[in-house]
């Protein structure tokens, strides 16, 4: 297990920043799964950038602590990446919904819940793997979890190549260009989530390693 010190608790901060990333995956499949009620956009956009905005708390936290701390579980920068990698999981997710606004995209492209369930099945993953990581000097069950997350990246990797296929297969039946060229963006933010989440496990991974 990671050295105890009487300080800030920084794993249990990165749990806290993983459950972010959890709920706003959450808010991604709820809309996913009620797209029809696009009256609704606004309040999600809301409740994501309050998630967001706790999450951004969590990790300004983390850098205070770090910046004046003299002693830390593990070294400062390790701390700093994993912060920071995880706050990026949430700036991703909120991206894709504020591009379904933006690119006010009317009709929900094959695909997408399938990709919004597995961005959750990550972070979801990813929590998992975050609660272990204080006791990843006894590694094989934290390696597990994090091949769980590599996993999400992995199946994304698949489900974009498709469903971006899927989209210029409708272009062949006359489905007009710029709904096209929507989609393959907000599938091109869906993969940069899943990404975002794999990073984490990487760096995770390597801090293990150097710490252990």
């Amino acid at each position: 297990m990671a050295k105890k010190t009487r300080g800030f608790d920084y794993f249990g901060q990165f749990t806290k920043q993983a459950e972010k990333c959890v709920a706003i995956s959450e808010l991604l499949v709820q809309h996913s799964h009620n797209w029809d009620e696009k009256d609704n956009i606004p309040a999600v956009l809301e409740e994501a950038h309050r998630i967001e905005h706790e999450a951004d708390l969590l990790n300004h936290e983390i850098y205070h602590a770090a910046a004046k701390e003299f002693v830390t579980p593990i070294e400062r920068d390790d701390i700093l990446e994993i912060a920071h990698s995880l706050d990026t999981v949430i700036d991703a997710i909120e991206e894709v919904l504020r591009s379904y606004y933006m690119y006010d995209a009317q009709i929900m492209a094959e695909g997408t819940v399938e990709f919004t369930e597995l961005i959750h099945k990550g972070c979801l993953a990813l929590e998992e793997a975050v609660r272990e990581f204080p006791n990843f000097k006894r590694a094989k069950e934290l390696r597990e979890l994090l091949i769980a997350v590599n996993d999400c990246e992995e199946e994304g990797d698949r489900l974009y190549m498709e469903s971006v296929r899927a989209l210029h297969t409708m272009y062949d039946r006359g489905e007009e260009a710029m709904r096209i060229m929507v989609w393959s963006r907000i599938f091109r933010g869906m993969e940069i989530c899943l990404d975002a989440i794999e990073h984490v496990a990487d760096v995770m991974t390597t801090v293990a390693v150097r710490n252990s």
